[in-house]
Order: structure tokens, then sequence, then C-alpha cells
């Protein structure tokens, strides 16, 4: 502690960041021992949090951010840790409480490779419904929510994954902070394009609450696609727009130009052939997932999407992508000749004076 607040000293005489490490060493070290925190160890810690955050926020040297955010991570899980019931060994349910027993201990170890592997077990027990962890859902959301500011890879995407298994309990938290870590550059690529994947999870769990969040939705991968130097977020982006498209049938009408106008700009301007295919997915999509009715309706979309695969048919296109498009264009053509020509209808009126 005094090792910590002495980064905000005057005394010049101490080389800072070595003092720093020990000094994280050491409270790395007693925060793995299994001992219960007392209430002055607790307050103690708790004074800690802000001298932490601050070395995170404004110290130039990456390693020394890099300790102090874990450290910082492992101290506010094991403040939470506290507050969990005892989850002690019952004989009709030994294993049950057992295996939940060592999860938490877990969860609250500063040894990377442990906390992650506690993390994805306790995802296990959220998958098997487990009445204990369902009890203090809202506690262990919070310990994971604080894991997604770790940069090891390992802890982040267990705990994201976890989050997306839990997204029916308090979706508007977690859907904000997946996002934002999607929209994170400083994050990598592989790592927000897996953020993508659990925002489908997500997008299948909430169901019926959906149209409550597609506009949010919608609005971070259409960013993705048109702001992103990145090709694997680039065609994360539209695989996940096509599969929105699946589920939220109606609610992708609100946003059918967008949808359309980022498909033609990656698929005439983009080089990554990858993309180029996620793309054309995500117009296909669109094409069969949709009621005939509704195309009528939007007439004016219809062709632009109908003109659009025309165009990419008869262009210098990977095999792939031309195959996709001339599939979604013989279901479109269908739909576009029906209103285009329809077919003479004859009607004969009586009337009964």
């Amino acid at each position: 502690s005094s090792g910590i607040n002495a980064e905000y000293g005057e005394n010049p005489s101490y080389d800072k960041d070595e003092l720093l490490t020990t000094s994280f060493g050491i409270l790395g070290t007693y925060m793995r021992d299994e001992v219960e925190l007392s209430e002055s160890d607790e307050s103690e810690i708790k004074s800690l949090m802000e001298p932490l955050k601050k070395i995170v926020d404004t110290s130039g040297n990456h390693e020394i951010v890099k300790l102090a955010n874990d450290l910082r991570i492992c101290m506010a899980t094991k403040i939470n840790l506290e507050s969990l019931p005892s989850f002690a060994t019952k004989d009709d349910e030994k294993d049950r409480y057992t295996d939940l027993s060592n999860i938490v201990k877990d969860l609250g170890d500063s040894f990377i490779p442990s906390r992650a592997h506690a993390i994805i077990q306790l995802g296990k027990q959220f998958a098997n419904k487990n009445p204990l962890v369902i009890e203090n859902i809202e506690l262990l959301q919070t310990i994971l929510l604080e894991n997604l500011t770790h940069d090891d890879s390992y802890v982040f995407l267990a705990a994201v994954k976890c989050l997306g298994q839990i997204s029916w309990c308090n979706t508007q938290v977690v859907l904000d902070r997946i996002i934002q870590e999607i929209l994170n550059p400083g994050r990598k690529e592989d790592d927000r394009a897996k953020c993508m994947e659990v925002l489908v999870n997500i997008i299948e769990i909430t169901n019926e609450m959906l149209p409550k969040y597609e506009s949010q939705i919608f609005n971070c991968l259409l960013t993705c696609v048109n702001h992103q130097s990145d090709e694997i977020v680039r065609v994360s982006s539209l695989g996940c727009l096509g599969d929105l498209c699946k589920v939220c049938k109606y609610g992708c009408l609100n946003h059918i130009q967008e949808i359309i106008d980022v498909c033609e700009r990656t698929l005439m301007e983009d080089q990554s052939e990858l993309a180029k295919r996620a793309a054309i997915v995500t117009l296909a999509n669109f094409i069969e997932c949709q009621d005939k009715s509704l195309f009528h309706e939007q007439q004016r979309e219809t062709l632009r999407v109908y003109r659009l695969l025309k165009k990419v048919t008869a262009m210098n296109f990977d095999k792939e992508v031309q195959r996709r498009a001339s599939q979604a264009l013989g279901v479109l053509s269908g739909i576009v000749r029906e209103f285009m020509f329809p077919k003479t209808k004859i009607q004969h009126e009586v009337k009964i004076l």
C-alpha cells in the first residue's frame, strides 16, 4: 500500500517503476493466498482502487499499466466475492457445492489462467441453470463486467462469452458494454470479432425484446462496416448483419437503405474477397427471409437490390460471390416480375338494387 501511494509522493530518491512492480508482486501474492479478508484488509484494498486506476490512466509504461489493471480487477473481484454467500459442502449436493466453491475461489485468483478457467466453468454453471449461481447472478455479472477491462485475451474472451449466456439479465448494461468493446480500436481484431459472435447470441437470447435494442445493434454494425480498416472486423460486422436480418425480419426494414448502401459499397469498392462474400450473403439472407408482401411495399429498395445483384452477376467477381448472387437473384426475380408485370384479372361486378 505504501509503495503504490508513494507514486504520488514528493520523494525522488527511488525508481518509481521498480517500486510499483515490487508492490504489485507482493500484493498479487497476498491476493492469491487462501485467506478471508478482515474488515481492515477490505478497507485497505478499497483505498488502493483509486490510486491503481490513476496509474492505469496516467502511466506511460505499458507493463506497469498492465500489472496495475490486473491487480485492480483482482482486488475488485475479491471484494465482490466477499458479498457472496458461503457455498459450504452439503452431503446431499456435494458435487454441486464443491465445484461452485472452487470456481468462486479461483475467480479472485491473481493468476490469470486460473481466473480465466474459473470464468469458463462459471459459464457452464449458467448454461446448466445452477440455482446457486442464478440466485447471485447480478453480483457475478458485476465481476464479469469488471474482467472485460483485462488486456489478456484468455480472460477477456471467457468473460465476454459468459456474459452473452446471461444477457437476459440487465440486457442493456451487457449490450452497452459489449458494443463499447466492439468499437474500441485498442482491442485486438480477433477479440472484437469474437464480441460480434456474442452479439449474435444476445440477439437470439433477447428474442421478443429485440425490437428494443435493434437500432443500437444495427448502428454499431453499420459503423464497423463503414469506418473500420481491419478486414476481420468488417467481415464479422457484415456476417452479424446477415444474421440480424434473419432474426429481425421487420426491424431491418427501418435500416434497409443503410444495409443496401454498405453492401453495395463493399461489393464495388472493397478490396477484400471475404468482405464481398459477406456482403452478398447479407443481401441473400435479407431476400430469403422476408415475406413477398414486404417487397411489394418497398418497391424502390427492391429494385435497387435487383439491379445490384444483376450487376454482380455480370461483372468479374469471385465464383462464390456470383453463385450466391445468382441464387438470390432467382428468388428476387419472381417477386419483381409480379409487381412489375402483374397478371391481368377480369372481374365481374353484380349489383343488387
